[in-house]
């Protein structure tokens, strides 16, 4: 891996529960021991409904507390002073506005406007998306049963209309359609905000924030963009996600204790917070506030070996390793460590074994102090981890070590694996200063379904920087001057389709998928949402197509990048049969004549529509584990994520597998985009918001790629890829007979390598005339490929006499390719024609 330039985080913003709404606020909620965990109140979700102390119960939940937010703080002043559309924001659902919210007081703490962030990059990570259009989902099918059922229900028109207003009553979707829409979460606030630069959103689970600050630093480091606003958000804590953790035993019946003997399970959490980061030099050069400083970011799977939903020491001591690799440290430069510690004793004692493991080998003698925060406001998922830098970070600014709530003792089998090298902090104390290092801590965030992410973060010091500065080297001095191969590929599509794409055999639950091959049983194949199986098997055909050219390879120098269209199918399906209490409440409600049992009936034929919740329900539903499922299976043990840029997340997934690349991160990526969500409601609103005339199909493509520099001669290289991802398109000659969403790119992309592969003689590269490639590959955002698709229409071509300069190509077809080329060079050689 390349030098790591350091990171300066020069603004954060964040909303934890109760209602801490600063990083002051969250300070002194830690140094008090304020409880955001509480009973849920029906502004959650009702217990009388969905609580059973029961843990067999079906469809309930043992578990009824929760880390929530009181309210959402205002927003009115916050808009006024950064002159954004108050209607527009009223439209936002509520996941939206704890962004916007956050990411606003960023810039306010940053002393930036929002014109400053325009170009900039903007990472979101997220898991389970927002509860809107799974009201949106449920409102409209509960209603269609209404009146399908109608006659069995009651024989009052007028009640059957009362029984409709009551379900639109209890699911209102206040939002707008555009922002109900799973993959549109980002692309409402781009347009709020109006910003340009390579925006998406990354699913990690539990890893999401630190996951996203490591995308994020790839961009910087890389010179894609100067800053980048990153945030760890959940917002989604509906009662689906509590029910389906319970399923696993997850959950505590109590509460939260982590690391404590009396442990039981985790409490579920939301919030938000954001950042602002750029490299330490720019901040240094701008002036700008430095509120801590990344030395080193770390992410790694956990491969093969453990269940889809087991920690595993060896993944999560990859990724603090590399962190600490990164910043050319080991443990004996680390003061504290904010640990994920979420207060299941599994998940507790692994962790404290991977911290173990680098304490032992790292020689260290003196202890080292841990914590978390989970007693206190819950386990807020995918902004779990954002929430343990900020405490990292307000702990520099008073120069405290962060006390940790909830502790009592380890338990006997803990005590025995920290042998008094590991202290939980439980009061607050003085954070010391060191003379080499400054004050220093390691963060973690280990997500479900097997992804580790970990970061280094040192207090800033004018002169402890200098040093440090002068002896680092931009990461992008060190670039490698490489195409890129793809060595395999891998497609799985549905048979019926007729397109220009060869289709395979329909998945069967039971019947099709290699459950055996892949050693998953039936029970559990029953649970697991159809985009995971294709995925598995489109991964599978392109790895076992590059089996040669990753032979020698060690599975922590591969990574993995999905992109997709978030929300699952099965996700929306296991809602609805939790939530058919709302559909029995409003029949209840709005009719006089229906006694238990045929409420009961009238319920049982609504809920039987769909699967019943079991302990593989979770993991079948999440949308992170379509990565996770591949590199469990497949034993991939870089970065596995599932990217959402919504028809562009093929594009995105590319562009960040490339830059890991690039730094020398990997030596192999596998990317690819699928997409298998054919719920009707989801169809229907995607193609009522893009205006969409062809059918949604579902299916998967795969590719591996190398750096061409690293080919063995040995090496089959199927297609090449010209190096300067930024400023290249995907060849818009490529038409497809169907859409496959966020996957579409990846379609386009395997039939112009098949029609390079038939008709070789049309291979053109502008750059190089030696290289292979006809194709180059694009991240525009819509708005710069609609400028410049303009500029190649209206023949303003910018910096033409500059032999360095390069642009994107638009064109329809070869002929219309060809004439533009020929342009192209009488204007480089100053024609007048």
């Amino acid at each position: 891996m390349n030098d790591y330039e350091p990171i300066a985080i020069v603004g954060y913003g964040c909303l934890y529960p109760p209602l801490l709404t600063s990083p002051e606020e969250l300070w002194d909620g830690v140094l008090k021991g304020t409880k955001g965990v509480r009973n849920v109140n029906n502004s959650v979700w009702d217990t009388d409904k969905y609580y059973s102390k029961y843990r067999s119960a079906e469809d309930k939940t043992y578990c009824k507390k929760t880390g929530y937010l009181s309210e959402l703080p205002h927003l009115e002043k916050l808009i006024e002073q950064n002159g954004l559309n108050s209607d527009e924001v009223i439209k936002l659902n509520r996941t939206q506005k704890m962004i916007l919210y956050t990411v606003l007081r960023a810039l306010e703490s940053a002393n930036l406007n929002l014109e400053s962030i325009t170009p900039e990059g903007f990472v979101i990570g997220n898991m389970l998306g927002d509860e809107s259009f799974a009201n949106y989902v449920a409102q409209n099918r509960m209603k269609k049963f209404v009146d399908e059922h109608s006659k069995e229900i009651t024989n009052d028109d007028n009640e059957i209309k009362h029984v409709k207003k009551s379900l639109s009553e209890s699911l209102n979707v206040e939002s707008s359609d555009f922002n109900v829409f799973p993959s549109n979460m980002l692309a409402g606030l781009k347009k709020l905000l109006k910003l340009h630069g390579i925006s998406f959103t990354i699913d990690g689970a539990c890893s999401g924030s630190l996951l996203a600050i490591d995308e994020a630093i790839k961009l910087i480091h890389q010179n894609k963009t100067s800053k980048s606003v990153v945030t760890g958000v959940l917002g989604n804590i509906g009662v689906t996600g509590n029910v389906a953790f319970s399923k696993i035993g997850a959950l505590s019946d109590t509460e939260a204790r982590p690391l404590d003997s009396q442990a039981n399970g985790l409490i579920p959490g939301e919030g938000s917070g954001s950042i602002i980061i750029e490299s330490l030099s720019n901040a240094i050069n701008d002036g700008s506030h430095i509120y801590g400083v990344i030395r080193g970011s770390g992410v790694a799977s956990d491969g093969k070996g453990q269940a889809i939903y087991a920690p595993s020491v060896d993944g999560q001591y990859t990724a603090m390793m590399k962190s600490l690799a990164a910043a050319k440290m080991t443990l004996n430069d680390i003061d504290y460590v904010e640990m994920h510690a979420t207060g299941t004793p599994v998940g507790d004692k692994v962790e404290l074994q991977s911290i173990m493991k680098i304490f032992n080998e790292s020689g260290r003698k003196k202890p080292l102090k841990i914590g978390s925060m989970k007693h206190q406001i819950g386990h807020s998922f995918s902004a779990a981890g954002m929430a343990n830098l900020f405490k990292v970070l307000q702990g520099f600014n008073h120069q405290n070590l962060p006390p940790t709530h909830g502790f009592g003792d380890f338990s006997a089998e803990n005590k025995s694996i920290t042998s008094n090298n590991l202290i939980v902090n439980s009061n607050e104390e003085d954070w010391h200063w060191d003379s080499e290092h400054g004050r220093t801590a390691s963060i973690n965030a280990f997500g479900f379904g097997g992804i580790n992410a970990n970061i280094l973060v040192q207090e800033y010091d004018e002169g402890l920087f200098k040093s440090i500065l002068s002896k680092s080297v931009s990461s992008t001095l060190t670039l490698p001057d490489s195409n890129y191969s793809i060595v395999g590929q891998g497609t799985w599509v549905d048979k019926g389709f007729q397109g220009n794409i060869p289709s395979e055999a329909p998945i069967s639950k039971f019947t099709s998928f290699p459950f055996i091959k892949f050693k998953m049983p039936p029970k559990v194949v029953q649970k697991i949402d159809k985009s995971q199986q294709v995925g598995l098997l489109a991964a599978d055909k392109a790895l076992e197509n590059a089996k040669e050219e990753l032979n020698g390879i060690p599975r922590e120098k591969i990574g993995l990048y999905v992109g997709g269209m978030l929300g699952l199918k099965t996700a929306f399906e296991c809602d609805l049969r939790i939530r058919s209490e709302e559909l029995r409440t409003a029949v209840q409600k709005s009719c006089t004549n229906v006694n238990s049992q045929k409420l009961e009936k009238i319920n049982m034929q609504f809920k039987q529509k769909f699967e019943s919740l079991s302990e593989d329900s979770l993991p079948g539903f999440m949308d992170n584990i379509v990565a996770g499922r591949i590199s469990n299976s497949l034993d991939i043990r870089g970065v596995n994520a599932v990217i959402d840029a919504g028809k562009n997340s093929f594009d995105v997934a590319m562009n960040q597998a490339i830059l890991s690349l690039q730094n020398n991160e990997y030596d192999a990526v596998v990317v690819g985009g699928v997409n298998s969500n054919d719920l009707p409601e989801y169809v229907d609103l995607y193609n009522e918001l893009y205006s969409n005339d062809l059918v949604v199909e579902n299916g998967a493509c795969f590719f591996v790629i190398k750096r061409t520099v690293d080919l063995k001669d040995t090496d089959n290289e199927i297609f090449n890829i010209s190096s300067d991802a930024s400023i290249k398109t995907i060849n818009n000659s490529v038409s497809l007979d169907a859409d496959f969403l966020g996957a579409e790119n990846a379609f386009k992309m395997l039939n112009k390598i098949n029609e390079h592969a038939k008709r070789p003689e049309m291979a053109t590269d502008f750059e190089n005339s030696e290289a292979k490639s006809d194709f180059s590959i694009a991240f525009f955002d819509t708005e710069n490929a609609i400028e410049a698709s303009q500029m190649i229409k209206n023949e303003m071509f910018l910096d033409t006499q500059n032999e360095s300069s390069k642009m994107a190509i638009f064109y329809t077809g070869l002929q219309d390719l060809e004439e533009k080329v020929e342009f192209l060079k009488k204007i480089q050689v100053g024609s007048n024609e």
